[in-house]
């Protein structure tokens, strides 16, 4: 690959990685405020963070790979 694609993979990677981590927050978050009100916990809130983190987990092995084939291809 050229260096211009992979620095964009990795651009959008993080990007990914930076949403899914702050809407991961949130559905904790969310958790968390409604068992202190209700002492229910929010349904909402567990299929927020289960699709984070099933979103999270191909960004992270995505950008582990570009940062691999970086680190092979110095001349990049």
């Amino acid at each position: 690959m050229m260096k211009e694609d992979l620095k964009k993979i990795l651009r959008q990677t993080t990007i990914t990685m930076t949403i899914s981590i702050c809407a991961l927050v949130m559905g904790v978050i969310l958790i968390f405020v409604s068992w202190q009100q209700e002492k229910k916990i929010s349904i909402v809130g567990i299929i927020i963070v289960i699709a984070m983190v099933i979103n999270i987990i191909p960004a992270v092995k995505r950008r582990r790979e570009v940062k691999e084939e970086i680190a092979r291809n110095p001349r990049l």
